[in-house]
């Protein structure tokens, strides 16, 4: 029961939260959020610019 408690504690402490962050980072850089993410920003950058531009024509 010790060894179980111990283990467990492992597995949520530093040890758990590196191994979380990596395999995190190995989904984040799969296929799909290669396209997304630079899609998102794309999109973000252009609503900023017609935000600012209905701004700009307003004044």
């Amino acid at each position: 029961n010790a060894a179980l408690t111990r283990g467990l504690s492992i597995l949520t402490g530093s040890v758990g939260w590196i191994i979380t962050g990596v395999w995190t980072a190995i989904d984040i850089a799969g296929p799909a959020y290669r396209v997304t993410i630079p899609a998102c920003i794309v999109v973000t950058t252009l609503r900023l610019k017609a935000q600012a531009n209905e701004i700009k024509n307003l004044l």
